[in-house]
């Protein structure tokens, strides 16, 4: 057994393999639990920062929610007993990726960090710092529609079609750092221009917006599909750790693919309500401005 699964099955082994295993491994959890103690204490004193301005609009209690939502998400998939069971199981390492990348990192999208840093920043800070990033040459690649797009693709569909997937789990503690951020930092970056709440120079119009979610449903639930009908194992390291059952390790990859399969489609619908809910707000708005318009226009032509 190679050394990521000796330490995965050490890790289980020594938490008793049970589901209801809540110690702590402060090699894998620390890191963790520090950068969300710092962003959401980052997050709160800003947001409470705005909301003792006077002079400033209050912080909507919502983008709270929805940030401090993901954040909460992200930590209970990436610390405590679904870390470790994602150790030893395929099935509650797709949990993992379905819960980071489908719901945590649209909802800390949502919350609108990158709102919240502009209006807290100070004047300087905004003018050769924060505006710089967002209107670099970088910024705008990165969160391009297109380009995010494939770019979620591409790590979905590679992630579990090519072996990199074991080497990570074969390097951890350190690869299970790099699959949170590489799942965290693309699916942010795809869901950045097409959810509401941030500024974004390259916003796509809101009717493409929810074809992008829509499309997005292809790779996810073909990727759960081939991974739930595949006839054999596809990840040796899963495979090593089912002590050398394969119909036990087939049967724990089938329902992974089968919750890739079948929670990306729910998922999915419920982001393409939130885009569609804001397309509406977006025609409604431009209708009012139009009308508002026409008034200031007949007014002006009834005065002279």
């Amino acid at each position: 057994m190679n050394g990521g699964a000796v330490l995965a099955s050490t890790s289980v082994g020594h938490h008793g393999g049970s589901a209801f295993a809540w110690g702590l491994d402060l090699l894998h959890d620390l890191p963790v639990l520090i950068a969300a103690f710092v962003a959401a204490a980052w997050y709160v004193r800003s947001a409470r920062r705005l909301d003792r301005d006077g002079g400033r609009p209050r912080w909507p209690a919502r983008y709270s929610w929805y940030f401090l939502s993901g954040l909460v998400l992200a930590l209970l998939v990436t610390s405590g007993p679904i870390a470790y069971a994602a150790m030893s199981t395929f099935s509650m390492h797709m949990v993992q990726h379905i819960v980071l990348m489908m719901l945590a990192a649209p909802l800390l999208v949502m919350g609108a960090p990158v709102l919240l840093a502009l209006r807290t920043a100070s004047p300087e800070r905004r003018r050769t710092t924060l505006v710089p990033i967002l209107r670099s040459r970088t910024f705008s690649i990165i969160t391009n529609p297109v380009l995010s797009w494939v770019a979620f693709a591409a790590v979905l569909v590679g992630m579990h079609f090519t072996p990199a997937m074991s080497i990570l789990m074969d390097l951890a503690p350190l690869g299970h750092y790099a699959e949170y951020v590489l799942y965290l930092g693309v699916a942010m970056c795809f869901y950045y221009t097409l959810l509401p709440g941030n500024p974004a120079r390259n916003r796509p119009d809101p009717a493409m917006a929810v074809v992008s979610l829509f499309l997005m449903m292809i790779p996810e639930t073909m990727t759960g599909f081939f991974i739930y009908s595949a006839g054999a194992p596809l990840y040796p390291y899963f495979a090593d750790l089912a002590a050398g059952s394969v119909s036990d390790a087939l049967a724990d990859q089938r329902l992974g693919g089968a919750l890739m399969w079948s929670a990306s489609m729910i998922i999915d619908v419920a982001w393409i309500v939130v885009a569609v809910h804001h397309w509406f707000g977006t025609e409604v708005a431009k209708t009012r401005r139009f009308d508002a318009q026409l008034e200031r226009e007949r007014a002006h032509g009834v005065g002279t």
